[in-house]
């Protein structure tokens, strides 16, 4: 059985409520479980623990993250929540460099390479202030957003059955 870990970063903090990407998460979780996929849930608005975290991204086939774009970057939270749980040796390895090796390059490392990921945002922004070429260079040349451990081989879905096949698109 396929299993996805959604981490929702949706905030209730600073006047904030949350709602939107909480809705989201809900969605998701629903059309998970709604196809089989087994679902394991993190909101970062809760107590979690590193061992806990560590053990549902071991558990995932697919990393689904809920967060809002502040800044032009995540809320603190989740920035917290990648810094400790995504460069966990259990979780990063290396990052792939070798003294006997130089052809081996930084970023080729890890023990997680069968895992994806799949970031979905919410913006508090005008349709034409955030369209796609702002949204992809963001992604593209933010390194806090992208996330430690995650690869830039990112998970291409061309539809349901592809996500949950588990194939790329």
């Amino acid at each position: 059985m396929k299993t996805v870990l959604i981490v929702n970063a949706g905030i209730r903090a600073q006047g904030k409520s949350g709602k939107i990407n909480e809705e989201m998460t809900r969605l998701a979780r629903e059309a998970f479980e709604a196809a089989g996929v087994k679902t394991l849930l993190t909101d970062l608005n809760n107590e979690w623990t590193l061992e806990g975290e560590i053990e549902k991204i071991l558990a995932a086939d697919l990393i689904l993250v809920q967060t809002p774009i502040w800044a032009m970057s995540t809320p603190w939270h989740y920035t917290r929540w990648q810094d400790e749980v995504l460069t966990h040796p259990k979780v990063c390895g290396t990052d792939g460099r070798t003294r006997t090796d130089p052809d081996k390059k930084y970023g080729s490392g890890g023990f997680l390479t069968s895992k994806r990921y799949w970031l979905s945002t919410t913006w508090n922004a005008p349709k034409k202030g955030a369209s796609g070429v702002i949204v992809g260079k963001l992604l593209r040349d933010n390194p806090r957003i992208k996330g430690v451990g995650y690869s830039s081989d990112a998970y291409r879905v061309k539809s349901k059955r592809h996500l949950m096949e588990g194939t790329r698109g």
